[in-house]
């Protein structure tokens, strides 16, 4: 997909999906990669902290959003917003196990260091 290519999306929709996701860490895949993805909600759920970290890999997606009176801001980090909309839109955020039985090697800590580093719980099923 060609992120320059696509239409920006409204503030709203970013609010939207991540209201959606699951609070926490958990997975998604994106791309045919597997990422370890931590939504952290603040401000009675007015505010949102979400990132993507590629699991054995360098890619990231970093993104705040937060809700005022007036309007929803989106607020990236060190990226262009439309990667996060890209992933936020095309990744599978399916169930998955974050057990650290069901990570390969050294894949185990990378949700518990992601998880501590943004204030997210590390769920173990």
């Amino acid at each position: 997909m060609d992120i320059q290519k696509t239409k920006l999306f409204p503030s709203d929709w970013f609010y939207q999906k991540l209201l959606a996701l699951p609070e926490g860490t958990s997975k998604a895949t994106f791309n045919g990669r597997l990422y370890i993805v931590c939504k952290s909600t603040f401000n009675g759920g007015n505010s949102f902290k979400f990132f993507a970290e590629e699991a054995g890999g360098k890619d990231r997606i970093s993104l705040n959003v937060y809700r005022t009176h007036e309007r929803i801001h989106t607020k990236p980090c060190e990226q262009p917003l439309l990667k996060s909309q890209a992933f936020l839109q095309n990744a599978n955020f399916g169930s998955y196990d974050l057990t650290p039985e069901t990570l390969p090697g050294s894949l185990e800590e990378t949700p518990r260091r992601l998880g501590y580093e943004l204030g997210c719980k590390f769920i173990r099923s």
